[in-house]
């Protein structure tokens, strides 16, 4: 629901596939695909269109990042990977030199397709196939496809969370289950369109977003002190960061709990913990968005006229977002990098 909502406001139907532009950290090629070296200690940052196997990506229709890898699901239901490779999380097998790699992923020789969705996780991977079922590759699962041994069926979305074993799945009748046991989640959430975790460690907790437009923490006896704050209501989109959570409202706004010391909550540095806070990078409150991606004292939000904004902290360049970016239907933000798919064929160049 919450994706057709986004395309739809951005005027398309379906997803509009184009280039990938990352931006951020990149001492593995984590945002470009092409390592940044650090010689020696300094910087790592850059910015540039992602080339997969020398060849620009020009077909993408979503990303997903982590810690020190990224993903990018193809408009022909493939996957393509980029970034560190350690236990094959990048690209499904595992290569001699893990400082980076970048290429198709493959899964026991063959081509992971037929995907509708991807995560990212701090080690692993997981891709939804339009048949309801998923597959995984990195720690956790070897080189082999996921083998059915969870039961997992009728998934409709996937959260992936610091480890396999704190991914989620939500299946189609709005119940929310654990990735690795396929069991129902103890809180007992229910009626869910959408959830979400974040991948950097040691993690947050999950949320779930409630087909009224309420928000509820999943295991949310375990996290008492992330509760999403009473009143929060109309909410379309949520994103979980390292230790704040934002909310995309109908009205375009987008507010937020949890962490602001790096102002990746109001645009601010505070000290508040909890409580709502309304994302005003600059002083300006930001309206007309359409997608969210919190991550590790850093927000990014991305506009309904496809232009991009980043606020928080900004160590290693990821919310200095490229200047003339334009044209962005998707966002995604790593540990200290983020990517976005345009469909400006004009921005920027591949990064060498």
């Amino acid at each position: 629901m919450v994706a057709l909502w986004v395309r739809t406001l951005l005027g398309a139907g379906v997803p509009a596939s184009g280039r990938v532009v990352g931006w951020g950290d990149n001492l593995c090629g984590v945002a470009t695909a092409v390592p940044t070296l650090n010689e020696p200690r300094g910087p790592t940052s850059s910015t540039g269109v992602v080339a997969i196997a020398g060849q620009v990506l020009t077909d993408a229709v979503a990303v997903s990042a982590s810690n020190g890898h990224s993903l990018a699901l193809r408009q022909d239901g493939t996957v393509v990977g980029w970034g560190w490779n350690v236990m094959g999380c990048t690209i499904g097998f595992e290569t001699g030199d893990r400082t980076g790699t970048n290429g198709p992923v493959l899964i026991g020789g063959g081509v992971v397709s037929n995907v509708t969705a991807i995560a990212a996780g701090d080690d692993y991977s997981l891709a939804l196939k339009d048949d309801g079922t998923v597959v995984g590759w990195g720690h956790g699962f070897g080189v082999r496809p996921f083998d059915g041994r969870l039961a997992l069926s009728n998934v409709v979305a996937i959260a992936a969370g610091v480890s396999y074993e704190r991914s989620l799945a939500l299946q189609r009748d709005g119940t929310v289950v654990r990735f690795w046991t396929g069991e129902p989640v103890r809180s007992g959430v229910s009626n869910v369109v959408a959830i979400t975790v974040s991948s950097d460690p040691p993690g947050s907790a999950p949320l779930a977003l409630r087909r009224d437009g309420t928000v509820v923490l999943i295991d949310g006896d375990r996290h008492s002190e992330m509760q999403p704050p009473a009143g929060l209501s109309n909410v379309v989109a949520v994103s979980a960061g390292y230790d704040h959570f934002l909310a995309l409202q109908s009205d375009g706004t987008v507010s937020g709990w949890g962490n602001n010391t790096q102002g990746q909550i109001t645009g601010t540095p505070s000290e508040l913990r909890a409580g709502l806070g309304v994302a005003a990078p600059g002083g300006r409150v930001l309206s007309n968005i359409v997608a969210i991606a919190a991550s590790t004292g850093f927000s990014l939000a991305l506009k309904k006229d496809g232009t991009v904004v980043a606020w928080g902290q900004n160590a290693r360049g990821q919310t200095d977002v490229p200047a003339g970016l334009s044209g962005v239907t998707s966002i995604a933000a790593g540990w200290q990098h983020c990517l976005a798919i345009t469909t400006n064929q004009s921005a920027l160049l591949p990064s060498k």
